[in-house]
């Protein structure tokens, strides 16, 4: 029962958030964004995002982001580094010029010793504008944490010990969609102003869009009072033979004390039904489900089987299996934004989500085996402003003993009520619970 339930909360949770994962992301789609830009052009190999990369590479990164690889071009090569490739040797200049980078010893770079995210996620502050050292913006040793808090890092483009070229790429196309200290609406729009990018695919537009998207996500991601109803299916198959379908019908409404959590309310109730194969014996699911957390007790109905349990607000999470914990979607898994507005005044954000990129998501579901999502679409629907629905499909494989199997989701979310419209109605004779 307890996969039965996160399975529940899918519908939910996907719409406000993509939570890490241990799964290695894929930001191809970032490189190309970057190389359409010219601003990452790769090697001969291509653009080599499974290896590490190097402060020669990070540097080049640096000086394009500035804006300035024409001006380093330009440069004859006076830097006491011996062991600086040709092909680098402008960019270390002007960042050597610049006092933006030094070497690992007086005559030696460090041109192929591999660059910590540390290290990269300075050199994107400082493409930003801010400055580091005693009496600048942030010091070197929190510089993770100091562009955690600028945007330019986040839990899916910087996430686990291995950084990545894959990495750079996720971190540097986020740099460019966030406002640099200078103020402009994002960096590139600043890069493009000082005539050192072009824009022809219109990625200005497209962050424009995402920072729109955010304030709608806005919603589900921060308010403490919400209520919605959902309707969800998923069917998974393998070997194209469909072996499980369920269906659910829900309700659920969250009135969140962060303060005193344990004086939180919550509830869903609706119904499951599902067809499934078991021991190649097909079975029907059809249940009732209800939910109810308030005083410190959790009352739980299944088919009529009403029990309660005095238990904290954690402890009931974990009952539930509820992870109210959300955060706002990383720029670095979405792919493109399409705003649609309507002669009825409602406006829809379309957002489709990069394959590969969209393994973040695994995190919301409990699993032991590697999956690969291979398409993730979501539609947000506003009205005066206002959050009125929330639709969506996901498709995943994921690997097992048996073979691959095929899972679809598709859900709706109607009914979206926010703080005072949000009503929390305890269950009828809650005696009964034992």
């Amino acid at each position: 029962m307890k996969k039965t339930f996160k399975a529940i909360l899918i519908a939910v949770m996907i719409a406000a958030a993509l939570a890490v994962t241990s799964f290695a992301s894929n930001f191809d789609h970032c490189a190309d964004a970057l190389n359409e830009m010219g601003l990452f052009r790769g090697t001969q190999n291509g653009y080599e995002l499974d290896r590490a990369p190097t402060r020669a590479e990070a540097a080049t990164m640096l000086v394009r982001l500035l804006g300035a690889e024409n001006e380093a071009l330009a440069l004859s090569y006076t830097a006491p580094y011996t062991d600086v490739a040709d092909w680098a040797k402008p960019y270390v200049q002007y960042l050597h010029d610049k006092g933006l980078t030094k070497g690992t010893s007086a005559t030696v770079f460090g041109y192929s010793d591999k660059c910590t995210a540390q290290q990269y996620a300075t050199f994107l502050l400082r493409a930003l504008g801010y400055t580091d050292g005693e009496n600048g913006d942030f010091v070197y040793t929190d510089a993770l944490a100091f562009a955690e808090k600028c945007g330019v890092v986040d839990f899916v483009n910087c996430a686990g010990d291995v950084f990545l070229r894959d990495n750079v790429a996720a971190m540097s196309y986020t740099a460019l969609s966030v406002s640099p200290k200078s103020r402009e609406a994002d960096l590139l729009t600043k890069l493009k102003s000082s005539g050192a990018v072009s824009d022809d695919k219109g990625y200005i537009a497209f962050f424009e869009n995402y920072r729109k998207y955010m304030e709608v996500s806005k919603v589900l991601n921060e308010t403490a009072k919400l209520s919605t109803d959902i309707k969800m299916s998923m069917t998974s198959a393998v070997a194209g033979k469909e072996n499980m379908k369920m269906d659910y019908t829900l309700s659920l409404a969250a009135d969140i004390d962060a303060e005193n959590p344990d004086e939180s309310k919550m509830m869903y109730e609706g119904t499951i039904k599902a067809v499934t194969e078991v021991e190649g014996e097909k079975v029907n699911l059809d249940m009732p489900v209800s939910y109810y957390f308030a005083d410190g007790y959790l009352y739980v109905d299944v088919s009529g089987q009403k029990q309660k349990a005095q238990l904290s607000y954690s402890d009931a999470l974990e009952t539930m299996d509820i992870n109210m914990q959300t955060a706002a979607n990383p720029i670095c898994l979405i792919k493109g934004i399409e705003v649609k507005k309507t002669a009825d005044g409602y406006e829809t954000y379309n957002v489709t989500c990069a394959p590969g990129g969209v393994n973040a998501v695994s995190g919301l579901i409990e699993t032991e085996t590697a999956t690969d999502f291979a398409e993730l679409n979501i539609s947000a629907k506003l009205r005066s402003g206002k959050l009125v629905s929330m639709s969506g499909d996901m498709e995943m494989k994921v690997a097992q003993d048996e073979g691959t199997t095929d899972v679809s989701v598709k859900y709706e979310m109607t009914n979206i009520k926010t703080g005072a419209d949000v009503k929390i109605t305890a269950p009828k004779n809650l005696s009964e619970y034992k």
